[in-house]
């Protein structure tokens, strides 16, 4: 007689109902992989509290049984919590691409940690991993990040598809034009497949603006502005601030790289080879008064408003070197984390108050978000061709959207699931259902 098989069990334990702190527990059997292992910074109602991390008490018992941690990509939102949890967890191997595991090699150094991480380098897409019963596939997943990886978790029952953070960019600066379309082998009449969706960007019309558009744009205004450029973004953003620092060298222009977070991952992506560019174009910022102002790019951290970050510092009159003028530019090349609106906001306010320049994405096209919008979202559905649907990392809100946009091409509402953290999706042969919910408080 054939031994039944076991259920897969799907336990978001970060990520759903919010935005951050994601991390997704896949158990079969007794074999266990979680995907990410991120923080979420805390918002304005959470004083005394640098970030929050997910709970992993549901896995004490089974440490021994996790056979790996996959990694998406690179943001703090998806590896920052891993210093904290490996540990409870009887460091288990990480599987990632090359940047993300120098990223967060870095975030043991600064922990103190790094004797005990274990790590395994994904360098290709046609790379597998056998990780107890789970059959690991990876695929490249555009994102505002280089080095993204999307994941295929493969059990007899159903394939799962998770692209991690995502976006199409149909008119790259480099590389070719995002197609998912590939996805759509993975849903056969034997083994399903079920596709877990990022939602952030369910409520927005059209399309995810082409990084092409934001570098016309970026290029313009470096050409024309009449003194110095402070252009803020994350400091993950290594693909646009080379671009950036290409720009400045057509234009004979000097580069600033100021924050400690931006110069180091600009060095890292520098000694990997993801970047090339003359050293003679970067300057320290002690030298930036020894040059024309129109001569000078500074392309900083802050654009969230941190507290002591580079721009808050600037605004405040409280950087040792820079001192803004009227005729200085300040470009916002970055997107809102939810939760920030009403710090950038006061801080627009005081930059306009000292430069007659200021330009943020209300007003230009200077930042595309690493995200999917509504008409993005339709075309990954036509594309990766599931037969079932898991919106992810979002708010609830956000997750009952993109369901709806799922609807609107057809996609059978049956065949959704929307979960809150703790919740468990299980998959038998004969069914999917969400199960029970943990405590994840």
């Amino acid at each position: 007689m054939l031994s039944k098989q076991p259920n897969l069990r799907i336990i978001p334990l970060g990520g759903q109902e919010e935005v951050g702190r994601n991390m997704t527990v896949f158990e079969y059997g007794s074999d266990i992989v979680i995907l990410d292992m991120g923080l979420q910074f805390p918002e304005e109602d959470m004083p005394g509290i640098d970030y929050v991390i997910p709970d992993v008490n549901s896995l004490k018992g089974k440490e021994k049984n996790i056979r790996g941690i996959l990694l998406s990509h690179g943001h703090l939102d998806h590896i920052g919590a891993l210093p904290h949890l490996l540990p409870k967890l009887n460091w288990p191997t990480v599987y990632a691409s090359k940047l993300t595991l120098v990223l967060a090699r870095k975030r043991f150094e600064e922990a103190r940690l790094l004797k005990f991480f274990k790590s395994y380098e994904i360098r290709t897409e046609q790379e597998h991993l056998q990780l107890g019963n789970f059959k690991i596939n990876f695929f490249t997943a555009t994102h505002s990040i280089m080095d993204s990886l999307g994941v295929i978790i493969q059990t007899p029952m159903v394939n799962v598809i998770h692209l991690g953070d995502w976006r199409y960019d149909r008119n790259p600066t480099s590389g070719s034009p995002t197609d998912f379309s590939h996805l759509a082998n993975w849903n056969t009449e034997k083994i399903p497949s079920l596709l877990m969706m990022e939602a952030i960007g369910s409520t927005k019309e059209g399309y995810q603006i082409s990084e092409q558009e934001i570098y016309k744009n970026v290029k313009q205004i470096l050409e024309n502005a009449p003194g110095r450029v402070v252009i803020a973004t994350f400091s993950s953003m290594v693909e646009r601030v080379g671009w950036i620092i290409k720009i400045a060298e057509q234009l004979n222009k000097k580069v600033v790289l100021d924050g400690y977070s931006m110069k180091t991952n600009i060095e890292i992506a520098k000694k990997l080879g993801y970047l090339k560019f003359n050293e003679k174009t970067i300057i320290n910022v002690k030298s930036i008064n020894g040059y024309p102002n129109n001569k000078i790019i500074v392309i900083c951290t802050g654009a969230q408003g941190e507290d002591r970050a580079v721009l808050m510092r600037i605004a405040n009159h409280e950087h040792r070197h820079i001192r803004l003028k009227k005729s200085d530019t300040v470009v916002f090349s970055s997107s809102v984390i939810p939760g920030n609106e009403r710090t950038i906001q006061r801080l627009k306010d005081n930059l306009y108050r000292q430069c007659d320049n200021v330009i943020h994405k209300e007003i230009m096209d200077v930042h595309g978000g690493g995200h999917g919008q509504i008409e993005d979202i339709k075309l990954l559905i036509r594309q990766a061709k599931p037969k079932y649907l898991l919106p992810v990392y979002a708010n609830h809100y956000l997750l009952c959207e993109a369901a709806k946009v799922a609807g609107t091409i057809g996609f059978p509402a049956n065949n959704i699931f929307i979960l809150d953290n703790g919740s468990i999706l299980e998959i038998s042969e004969q069914e999917i259902k969400i199960a029970e919910k943990k405590n994840t408080n």
